[in-house]
């Protein structure tokens, strides 16, 4: 598959839409003129408006090819909600293994930070052969555990530097700031690349909240 790791700032659907046909491509699983399956997890619920709007652009972007059939099926770890950690994982983790026994996609899409660590610690168990194609994850720390013979996607950088550039030039005379986040892993992915910025740039003082 293609084992290229591509960093953006935005994340593009037709991107990963592409990277997932590269994928089933490279797998050798485009070979045959029969419904290719996708397996979907979402780090959120499916009516936060970004999940939303992440999974109606993929199925949009999927159904444009007209060479292939594509049947997607789509789970949600709900984890703005529901605390991510090792528990709840490994309960969810038993849940797929039971709901989708017998189940084999040809790849999986995955979106964000959550959902991508569940994706290598057990969908990589629980569907062995399919590729993983990601989006918008924010820990960077996580290529080490990439395994680029099968494993690809867009991670996402915050333009934090040319944010507090504009903020200057917006407000002159504001040096001090509020971070606002939701305690989520991404957050905090988040929040550490806030602060190694904000260690290069001591006129700011920022409060995280």
């Amino acid at each position: 598959m293609d084992s290229r790791v591509f960093y953006v700032a935005t994340v593009r659907v037709r991107w990963v839409a592409l990277l997932v046909s590269l994928a089933l491509l490279a797998s050798g699983a485009c070979a045959a003129p029969d419904r290719k399956n996708v397996f979907v997890l979402h780090s959120y619920d499916q009516e936060y408006a970004w999940t939303k709007r992440q999974h109606e652009g993929f199925v949009a972007e999927l159904a444009r090819d007209e060479a292939t059939r594509y049947g997607v099926r789509a789970e949600y770890l709900d984890s703005k909600r529901v605390r991510y950690d090792a528990a709840f994982a490994a309960m969810m983790a038993a849940h797929l293994a039971e709901k989708y026994r017998g189940y084999a996609p040809e790849a999986v899409y995955v979106t964000d930070d959550n959902a991508f660590v569940f994706a290598l610690d057990h969908l990589s168990r629980l569907f062995p052969s399919a590729p993983i194609v990601f989006s918008s994850v924010n820990d960077f720390g996580m290529k080490a555990r990439i395994d680029r013979t099968r494993v690809t996607g867009v991670f996402e950088r915050k333009e934090i530097a040319p944010n507090l550039e504009l903020l200057r030039q917006l407000a002159p005379g504001v040096s001090d700031i509020v971070v606002v986040g939701d305690a989520s892993e991404t957050y905090r992915a988040i929040e550490h690349d806030v602060r190694l910025e904000l260690a290069r740039q001591p006129a700011i003082r920022a409060r995280f909240v």
